[in-house]
């Protein structure tokens, strides 16, 4: 900030002039200090989402999903178990069995109430639920067929062989905070088994960034399901 010197001198005009000429130049200078601009960090407007797999990516016998959070790390079962997803079609009789008779409310409230968003890749489309923010953990069987895929989201989808690779503007997702955080899971399209996820959830802030992980090959998942590394970034 410009220090302020005020030199007295004789002033040999009319006393009204003078003082009116100081007023203007404390104003000027008061507003030159006012204007001092905090550029705030540039953030990201898209995500970029790239997986290879041991073998040829293959939507008509696997669903892959990707899982968002937008403040906690989301949970998953373990894989081997089945997994019914928001808004989607689900076996009664193996939810029932899981839950011990509580229904559907039992995977809200113990998994999706920490997802904000999920995509899934199935018969070579894309698709996007949202949440709002998170899926709520007390949705029933009743509104569970509430949360439905997003009308207008047209990811910019470039899968070719063993590369799943998709990006899409981050204003598609629930609202998103200060980080990110992803999974990725593979299930079984005709049994909703869960074959492969990631041993790491990617968290990324909301700028610029990016993040990858390498993951294991494992012989007793099947080979266009075998997740070997994948990479998430914003830019």
């Amino acid at each position: 900030m410009t220090k302020l010197r005020i030199v007295f001198r004789v002033w040999r005009g009319k006393p009204d002039i003078f003082f009116k000429a100081v007023l203007i130049g404390l104003l000027i200078m008061v507003s030159g200090c006012a204007r001092t601009v905090v550029e705030r960090p540039y953030r990201g407007e898209n995500i970029q989402i790239q997986a290879q797999f041991r073998e040829s990516v293959d939507t008509g016998r696997y669903v892959y999903y990707v899982i968002f959070s937008n403040s906690v790390d989301p949970l998953i079962p373990y894989t081997g178990d089945y997994l019914p997803f928001p808004g989607q079609l689900y076996n009664e009789n193996i939810v029932d069995a899981v839950s011990l008779g509580v229904g559907i409310e039992y995977y809200y409230s113990l998994y999706f109430s920490t997802w904000s968003d999920y995509i899934r890749y199935q018969n070579a489309s894309l698709y996007l639920c949202n949440s709002g923010d998170k899926f709520a953990a007390d949705t029933d069987e009743d509104a569970h067929f509430n949360y439905v895929d997003k009308i207008s989201f047209s990811p910019t989808n470039a899968t070719s062989g063993k590369v799943f690779l998709m990006s899409f503007g981050l204003n598609d997702l629930s609202e998103v905070g200060d980080y990110i955080f992803v999974n990725l899971v593979i299930a079984d399209k005709s049994t909703g088994e869960i074959l492969e996820q990631s041993t790491e959830t990617i968290v990324l802030e909301n700028k610029i960034s990016g993040q990858s992980e390498n993951e294991f090959e494992e012989e007793n998942v099947p080979a266009g399901a075998d997740l070997i590394s994948w990479e998430v970034t914003i830019y």
